[in-house]
Order: structure tokens, then sequence, then C-alpha cells
């Protein structure tokens, strides 16, 4: 199992809209039935992120990762989610692969 972890930093006072953002698109691809993995976003509560957005997918390897997000990518509402994105999002931000161990 492998986690995709995102760290993104919103435009300032756009912390919640980019949550939502992103909350909507994966609450859309499960009804599509294209994602039925974990995603969690997690928006500041407490410390230094106020204004960064985290978001995790699990995939149970880098090729149901990959497929997911070329299939995406190919989608007819993509790009209108590119635009809102960028309208909320500072350009400095981050993905990561980790490898999941459970306790």
């Amino acid at each position: 199992m492998i986690v995709s972890r995102m760290i993104v930093k919103a435009k300032q006072g756009l912390t919640d809209e980019l949550a939502e953002l992103v909350s909507s698109e994966v609450a859309a691809q499960r009804k599509r039935g294209a994602l039925s993995n974990a995603c969690r976003i997690y928006t500041p509560n407490i410390g230094q992120s106020h204004m960064a957005v985290v978001i995790e997918w699990e995939w149970v390897d880098m090729a149901e990762n990959d497929r997911f997000w070329s299939e995406w990518l190919q989608l007819p509402t993509t790009p209108e989610y590119f635009r809102k994105w960028d309208e909320l999002v500072d350009p400095d931000w981050t993905n990561e692969i980790w490898n999941l161990r459970t306790a």
C-alpha cells in the first residue's frame, strides 16, 4: 500500500475553498465509480501551516495511482478543475509518495 500526499498552500483566505474544491472532486469521482480508496483532506487547526491543505490518497501500488490519474486527466471536466485550482493555490506545493506500514 502507498500513500500519495500533496501539501498545498492555498492563497490568502482561500483554504476552505480549496478543501471544498478537492472534496467535491473526490465525491464526483466516487459517484463515477472511479475511486473507492481512502482519500483524506486535512485543513489547519493549530500550527504553522495555517494556509496548507494536505490531501492523502491511498493506493494499492504505483500502477493503481498512475491509472487513476491518467484516466482523470482525460475527463472533460478536468480543465475546469485546473482553472479553479489555479485560482486557489500558490504554485509552491509538493507531492510525496510514501510506503504505508501499519502497526
